[in-house]
């Protein structure tokens, strides 16, 4: 059964049917989340949210716009993750970042993942602190804006340490390894 059918019938007043979309994209949207956390302990949990406000909001879903079910879903995915960031909860990291491996690497990749991790910690040591900052800042989805209003500085000079660092890291970077590969 096609998703808009399954959300025609939830709309309807069948509860149950919104079953038949938590079972078709139960697997990817824990992976979804997983990727963007790093932290399995919390990924169940965060699921089960999206898919209560999926299914509280789905009265706002509309059909004739085209959008599909799943980029609606995943949306609402990516905005709880966010929303949960901004309270501080400390759900992104650089450790979670280089923890995350595929499945199909074998000892070669493993290596070069290691060492490419390796050489990214070892530059980020070497960058002045603002630098690190507004670097780890990016990675844990802060804006700019965000940034700047916690460091009570303008958009604009975050903007130019962003700038900076990514150009530092980056030539750091090629002396280490030739670039990221």
């Amino acid at each position: 059964m096609e998703d808009a059918d399954i959300i025609r019938q939830v709309k309807a007043g069948d509860r149950e049917a919104f079953s038949a979309l938590v079972e078709k994209y139960h697997r990817p949207l824990l992976n979804f989340i997983y990727h963007l956390l790093g932290n399995p302990s919390i990924v169940e949990d965060v699921g089960q949210d999206v898919f209560l406000s999926a299914y509280q909001s789905l009265a706002h879903f509309d059909l004739n716009r085209g959008t599909p079910f799943s980029a609606w879903l995943f949306t609402i995915a990516r905005n709880k993750i966010y929303s949960e960031h901004r309270k501080k909860k400390p759900l992104f990291s650089l450790e979670n970042l280089f923890h995350l491996r595929s499945k199909e690497a074998g000892p070669e990749e493993l290596l070069l993942t290691q060492e490419r991790v390796l050489a990214i910690r070892e530059c980020l040591k070497v960058l002045p602190e603002t630098y690190q900052q507004v670097l780890m800042a990016h990675l844990d989805g802060i804006t700019h804006a965000q940034l700047a209003r916690d460091e009570n500085t303008a958009v604009g000079t975050v903007k130019a340490r962003f700038f900076r660092a990514k150009k530092l890291m980056k030539g750091l970077l090629e002396k280490r390894l030739g670039g990221l590969r």
